[in-house]
Formats: C-alpha cells, structure tokens, sequence
C-alpha cells in the first residue's frame, strides 16, 4: 500500500514492512500489449499516488499529488482527455476506487476532524456522502455486485507514529469467502 507518506505492507504472520516517505516521482501512464509492446501513452505526466482502470476499460481515475495537494482526476483512456473529479475545496479526496458498473467512484474524503466515504457519479460528478464517522477511510475495492465498501482498516499518519488499525475479524470473514488479498498483502 502506498499513501504518499510511506509505502508498507503486512504479512500474514504480522510482519510489517515499510519503506519511510519519498517523494513520488513524475510518471506517465502507458498502454501495453499483452506481449510487452508499448502501444500509447494516456494523458499527461503526473505525479500519481494511486491509478484505477474502469471496469469497462474507457476510463481511468488518478490520485495526483500537484504542488503539495492531492486531486482526483478522471481521464479518458482513448483521448487522454483529463478532468477533476471532485471539485468540492475543502474536501481532500483519497483512494478512488470504481464501482462495477464504470458509472460511480467511491472516494475517501479526509475534512478536519473525521472522514467521510463519498461515491461521485463519474458523469455529473454529483457527490454524495455513503458512510462518515471519526477516521480516515482508506478504500481498496468495491464489491463486484455494487452494494458493498467494506472498511478493513484505517491510517492515522497525524499521531505519532503513525498508526494503522486492522479489523482481523473481518478480513478473516472475507478470505473464508472467498476475498484474494493483494500480492502485497499476501506476503
């Protein structure tokens, strides 16, 4: 997992590795073939902390970090045409993550003093808040039939250290039924 403040992974055994900030390099986003070739480039480069394919693969969703913020942006991956997401200022927006149906993005909205999971229509860019309490959320994926965000864990980089908090009861539900964890979670 990368949050632009560190990058750390957790293995089953509980062994947590982690590798201090670093600044997120500039990047371009790049099309392969299934045979490796370099077939175009998408958009412009950026500093990207997070990328999401759309399900139906027309679209893309970015974290960006520009001059110290973060942004959402929505490309289209045929153009490279870019537009932000979410627009609200006093709203920083985290983790995009798709819904199964390409038409919705549930993003983690961190405010001052709690956090909030918003799902965004990727075409009117309508936001409206699904789940909010005190913590920030961090948002991995969207159930495949569309009704279920679970929240597995939470990441507080103000206190310090930095804590990161993990409902083990939950996880072990969903890998019971089925859930694949990450390679990096996994390890």
């Amino acid at each position: 997992v990368y949050l632009g403040l560190a990058s750390f992974s957790v293995s089953r055994n509980g062994v947590l590795a982690y590798v201090p900030r670093t600044p997120i390099p500039v990047a371009t986003l790049v099309w392969f073939d299934r045979s490796g070739n370099r077939l175009a480039t998408i958009g412009e480069p950026a500093r990207f902390s997070k990328i999401a394919l759309s399900p139906d693969e027309r679209r893309v969703v970015v974290e960006v970090i520009e001059g110290g913020k973060r942004e959402i942006r929505l490309i289209d991956a045929a153009t490279g045409a870019s537009s932000m997401l979410a627009h609200d200022p006093s709203v920083i927006a985290l983790d995009p993550v798709w819904s199964p149906d390409s038409r919705r993005v549930a993003v983690g909205a961190a405010l001052v003093g709690h956090g909030e999971i918003r799902e965004v229509n990727v075409s009117t860019h309508a936001s409206t808040v699904l789940y909010a309490d005190q913590e920030r959320k961090l948002l991995d994926d969207w159930s495949r039939d569309g009704r279920f965000i679970e929240i597995v864990g939470t990441y507080d980089p103000i206190t310090d250290p930095a804590t990161i908090t993990l409902k083990a009861d939950r996880i072990q539900h969903w890998l019971s039924v089925g859930a694949q964890p990450l390679d990096t979670v996994r390890d």
